[in-house]
């Protein structure tokens, strides 16, 4: 073997050592996700890894979730992850398991998972990112899912949060991650960094007074929205994910469409908020 072969070999295991020591585990106990459901009711969630579980002679992490912020955490599932694939599985309960995640994908390959409330659903990566988080790059793997944009962060999860991979065919279930938490640290989130989960989370929202209708959702150019309550001189504001404020403009009970064929597809927050200060949000998807 010559010195160009041998030095060839070396480099091949050393950018091989440096990749597999950047893979970022997502099943790390104290990982905390924080977001909101919307769709069934509007609520805040919190999911974190809490120890062991050794199940079929398998080693599980177990996660813990509120549905309200002010419950105590109850047993929510048991995870599996595969440093070396990078993939990660949940125990179905019945001695299998289920692929959620998979984070060795690359852009135009496909894989089934089993995505929210057990169905199976095949994930095509459209493109894949590497973006930083907590000071290391990480992969970004962005896809369709049933005609929402969605993505997975490697060591977060989906944009969704740990237990719902993807929607597929689901509608009026739309939770939302806001931000993830590693060693109490907050290391990821969709809104800009001086964004705080505080900010938005356990905000009255389920007040049966007042509610908001979006229709159709996901829309091409044009939403309805049907606010009931006391919605007089409230006003209607559509705001990214990360935070930006799209747009803003005063609006009375009743149906008003709104117009937003030039807005870039995505998902966005809809939020009204009356003249007491009352906020009411729901998710939409653009087209």
């Amino acid at each position: 073997m010559n010195i160009k072969t041998l030095l060839l070999a070396a480099f091949a295991f050393t950018f091989s050592l440096q990749a597999s020591a950047q893979y970022a585990s997502t099943l790390e106990d104290g990982n905390t996700w924080l977001g909101r459901f919307y769709g069934w009711g509007i609520s805040d969630y919190s999911f974190v890894v809490n120890g062991d579980s050794m199940t079929n002679n398998t080693f599980y992490k177990k996660i813990y979730g509120s549905y309200d912020l002010t419950t105590a955490p109850v047993f929510a599932a048991l995870l599996r992850e595969e440093v070396e694939t990078g993939r990660v599985y949940r125990y179905d309960g019945e001695g299998g398991e289920e692929l959620i995640y998979d984070y060795s994908l690359e852009a135009g390959e496909t894989t089934t998972i089993t995505a929210a409330m057990g169905m199976e659903y095949d994930v095509t990566i459209d493109s894949v990112e590497i973006i930083t988080v907590d000071g290391m790059p990480r992969k970004k793997l962005i896809f369709d899912d049933a005609g929402r944009y969605a993505f997975w962060v490697e060591g977060v999860g989906s944009i969704y949060g740990i237990l719902d991979p993807a929607l597929a065919y689901l509608s009026d279930y739309d939770p939302v991650l806001f931000c993830f938490y590693s060693d109490n640290v907050l290391t990821w989130t969709s809104y800009p960094n001086s964004f705080q989960c505080q900010d938005v989370l356990s905000v009255e929202n389920n007040n049966t007074q007042y509610s908001i209708e979006a229709w159709p959702n996901p829309f091409t150019d044009n939403i309805n929205i049907s606010l009931m309550g006391n919605f007089n001189k409230a006003s209607v504001s559509i705001t990214s994910l990360m935070g930006k404020l799209i747009r803003q403009e005063r609006i009375n009970a009743g149906i008003k469409q709104l117009n937003f064929e030039n807005l870039e597809s995505g998902i966005y927050l809809l939020t009204v908020t009356n003249s007491d200060g009352i906020k009411t949000t729901k998710r939409v998807v653009k087209l």
